[in-house]
């Protein structure tokens, strides 16, 4: 039999106020869900929980960032410039270059020769020039500038 959290919580509520001890409680919900719903720890836990006066069985807001998906930006702001690097997309919004990365494999672009492209979409820039492509829109083919005289040590 299937059960949330949530529904195992009420259960505990349920004999928290009949009366009965965590472990009694933990001991009757395994008999019923099965050996592996709930532990007698966990059933200690939110009975301290509902002894000093939560009555609430939902999780309760972790702390740090929260979780975000910013896609929508990432997008817009590839759109503007195609040569724009993961790095330079996580400092404009404020996340790490690594997030920038896995949203965009998350919403189905690819890196191919060092340019995100459409996993479906090939490669045909013949000069290598990073470039965003979109979903359904051509390869665009850019010149790169002319190349830099090397150094040359006497």
């Amino acid at each position: 039999m299937e059960s949330t959290k949530q529904e195992i919580r009420h259960i505990l509520r349920f004999y928290y106020l009949r009366g009965k001890t965590a472990t009694k409680a933990a001991e009757k919900i395994r008999v019923v869900y099965g050996p592996d719903t709930v532990t007698i720890r966990t059933a200690k836990y939110w009975f301290d929980r509902f002894r000093s006066g939560v009555v609430a069985v939902e999780d309760t807001p972790r702390t740090g960032r929260s979780i975000v998906v910013e896609t929508d930006k990432i997008v817009q702001i590839i759109q503007v410039d195609r040569h724009v690097s993961t790095r330079s997309i996580g400092q404009k919004l404020g996340i790490d270059h690594k997030t920038v990365w896995n949203h965009l494999l998350k919403i189905g672009f690819k890196k191919k020769l060092d340019v995100w492209v459409p996993e479906w979409i090939t490669y045909d820039n013949l000069k290598r020039k990073k470039s965003w492509t979109k979903r359904g829109e051509p390869v665009r083919t850019i010149v790169k500038p002319g190349l830099t005289a090397r150094k040359i040590l006497v």
